[in-house]
């Protein structure tokens, strides 16, 4: 039996670190969570809330496969010394709640905790020199998290079941992105184009200037914010929008009948700073824009790179990049680049809430390229490694200089200008290219007459704003506070698998059915579709991990202050039978709107994990314990044994010749809704629709 145990998330390392470590050490990899809450309790949740602000919690194995690691832990746990047992799962909120739970199970009350953020021989050895204790902060943190994704999307999506058709889920973070897709959707639905002109003068000299006005003003030049979610590429160029083609005539008028000459030349040396190395949500958006990639896909070529041990971990929210590797950075750039070497290693402004003990995303080895991983791991793999080679060492690179011109030329009392931007030494540039192309003007000097090749007025329409593309949504999603780095990406694929959003042209468009929930919602819940309800209960939760709040109390007084009063509301409105509270013994159970066909009393849910189900409860009568279940096709409750209507048609049966009957039903192959013709007393004779006709394999075809 090994000496020393490792305890790490994924099975993909394992090798790596076995190894590397010899054989004095076992590494177990727990596959990601291996407990949940139970589905047992009021709504299934899983977990008792009480008044006093304490959750009773019932963990269960997640899977069968959960219930071999755990059975394993447990095992290894009694025939290892505890000192010996480190918690190596991956380095953030949801790792760290792993590694409780795999503490929990194996009965160790102070585990050892390590963390890594490569998987490199020498950052694991340092890190088992230097252990900790679990962050217990982080863990409340993590479980304050699931304790209200369960109690909000368990207790919120019946709401939807019956009132919109194909809804399936409500959720803390789903259902504010998908608002604001939905509202994304209605502007530009409701978008009114308006016709405006873009009015220009081209001139011999080699340059073509755009209306300013009829004053001389300039206005301060500002540097845009970086947008990782956009390709680099150069902004199209317009005047001054006019509104009305007599005032458009009236200024190509006056430049066609009067001089022109330059009235203002201004030239302006500016630097550009590099990018800050990527975090998840900024690597989703530069794969998406660049490569074409979804959030999803980035992730999971991520996940492999990092398995692999050729990147950090790709979970961070922090721009960090270690000292050692700086210096790393510096040496390749000394070597290879040195104009390109600044004095001193760069440090980037960390976001709000980053947890500073991580790093950015960047290689474990500068020597590796895009060839040698794409060997290893694919094509895909190998285009988004030197995706990140690239941004990782442009960070630490020297900025840009530019030399940004402004022409200011003069005919009659009308003003016209003309930008250009030319690099003159350019820096991070060479790794990481951000700008769009160069527009160089020709050399003029002030009052220098000017020979008019041509005016034109462009006769153009304001456009809606566009849909967003799943890196854009990524962008929002991080700016406005909803969900962390490890949601983002399943949160777009929750909406896409719901059928709520669909990708079209790689934009984000709402189906119907996404459309009704947000409707729903909007009327019905309005705090849970907006951002701000959202991004609120994630400043909870970044204080709970700070250790600045406590979940439990938190978590009940959300519940019985706030989501309780608001179903209780929202059922009573709708009619609807008014969803009970906690009671402390999980043995409430919820009404339906639907009444007993015998009592013609409001039956009750009962939750049901069959999958031969269509909704995860049946009815019951407590009355006379009458049961019913969904019917999908027909969309209503039904008895056992309830069969669709038939209809009399005037074919007839070719063994007892009396009338056919009528029937639909969903097909099993296919699933979609068709008919037959069948004889209500031969049990053999069946016609089923095909091409136009009813056709049978014993009797042959029928029409109508």
């Amino acid at each position: 039996m090994a000496k020393n145990v490792l305890v790490i998330e994924a099975p993909g390392k394992r090798k790596k670190l076995e190894k590397f470590l010899g054989a004095d050490w076992t590494v177990i990899a727990t596959g990601g969570h291996i407990r949940e809450f139970d589905k047992s309790g009021s709504h299934n949740l899983g977990f008792e809330l009480t008044p006093k602000g304490t959750v009773i919690p019932k963990f269960v194995p997640r899977s069968e496969r959960s219930k071999k690691v755990i059975r394993q832990l447990q095992v290894t746990a009694k025939r290892t010394n505890s000192e010996r047992i480190f918690i190596a799962t991956d380095p953030d909120r949801e790792g760290e709640c792993i590694g409780w739970h795999a503490a929990q199970v194996m009965g160790i009350k102070n585990p050892q905790r390590i963390v890594y953020s490569e998987i490199s021989e020498k950052a694991v050895r340092k890190a088992i020199a230097n252990p900790r204790l679990l962050d217990t902060n982080l863990v409340a943190s993590a479980l304050g998290r699931s304790t209200l994704d369960k109690l909000i999307g368990y207790t919120g999506s019946p709401l939807l079941w019956d009132y919109v058709e194909g809804a399936k889920s409500m959720g803390r973070v789903q259902t504010p992105v998908l608002t604001l897709i939905c509202e994304r959707e209605e502007t530009i639905q409701n978008f009114k184009p308006k016709t405006y002109y873009s009015v220009w003068s081209s001139y011999k000299e080699g340059f073509k200037a755009f209306y300013a006005g009829e004053s001389n003003e300039n206005s301060e030049d500002t540097d845009e914010e970086r947008d990782d979610s956009q390709t680099p590429k150069e902004t199209q160029k317009e005047s001054l929008r006019v509104t009305s083609e007599v005032e458009a005539n009236r200024l190509v008028a006056i430049a066609r009948n009067n001089s022109h000459k330059v009235v203002s030349l201004q030239t302006k040396k500016s630097k550009k700073s590099p990018p800050a190395p990527f975090t998840t949500s900024n690597l989703q958006q530069a794969a998406g824009a660049r490569l074409k990639l979804s959030p999803d896909m980035t992730m999971k070529l991520a996940q492999k790179l990092y398995e692999a041990g050729v990147i950090t971990y790709h979970r961070t929210d922090s721009t960090v990049i270690s000292d050692d590797f700086c210096e790393v950075i510096r040496q390749y750039l000394k070597v290879n680049d040195p104009e390109n070497l600044p004095k001193s290693a760069v440090k980037h402004r960390q976001p709000k809430n980053a947890q500073e003990a991580h790093e950015a995303i960047r290689p474990v080895d500068l020597a590796k390229t895009e060839s040698d991983i794409a060997a290893e791991l694919g094509d895909a793999a190998g285009k988004l490694y030197q995706l990140i080679w690239f941004r990782t060492v442009a960070s630490q690179c020297k900025p840009a200089e530019l030399d940004k011109t402004t022409i200011t030329t003069q005919s009659d009392t009308v003003f016209w200008k003309a930008n250009g931007q030319v690099v003159t030494f350019p820096g991070y540039l060479r790794y990481w290219r951000d700008l769009g192309a160069d527009s160089e003007l020709p050399l003029v000097a002030e009052n220098q007459a000017l020979s008019l090749t041509d005016a034109q007025a462009e006769k153009k329409q304001t456009k809606p704003p566009s849909r967003y593309t799943e890196a854009q949504m990524v962008k929002v999603m991080e700016k406005k506070g909803i969900g962390r780095p490890s949601t983002f990406s399943p949160t777009i694929q929750t909406l896409k698998d719901r059928n709520y959003v669909a990708v079209e042209k790689r934009m984000l468009k709402p189906t119907q059915v996404g459309l009704k929930v947000y409707h729903f919602v909007k009327e019905h819940l309005t705090e849970l579709g907006t951002v701000e309800f959202t991004a609120q209960m994630e400043s909870h939760l970044d204080a709970i991990a700070k250790g600045d709040e406590k979940w439990q109390p938190y978590v009940c007084q959300f519940h019985f202050d706030h989501w309780q009063p608001t179903l209780t509301k929202i059922a009573q409105n709708l009619g609807k039978p008014v969803v009970q509270s906690f009671n402390g013994n999980g043995k409430s159970l919820e009404k339906s709107r639907t009444k007993c066909p015998k009592c013609n009393i409001a039956m009750s849910k009962i939750p049901s994990k069959s999958k031969k189900l269509h909704r995860p409860y049946f009815l019951k009568c407590e009355g006379c314990e009458t049961v019913m279940f969904y019917n999908k096709d027909r969309k209503q409750w039904e008895s056992l044994g309830t069969k669709s209507p038939t209809q009399e048609t005037k074919a007839s049966c070719p063994k007892c010749q009396k009338p056919l009957h009528l029937r639909e039903y969903r097909s099993k192959k296919d699933g979609k809704q068709k008919k037959l013709l069948k004889c209500l007393d031969c049990e053999d004779v069946v016609f089923f629709e095909s091409r136009g006709c009813f056709w049978s394999k014993q009797f042959g075809e029928i029409n109508l």
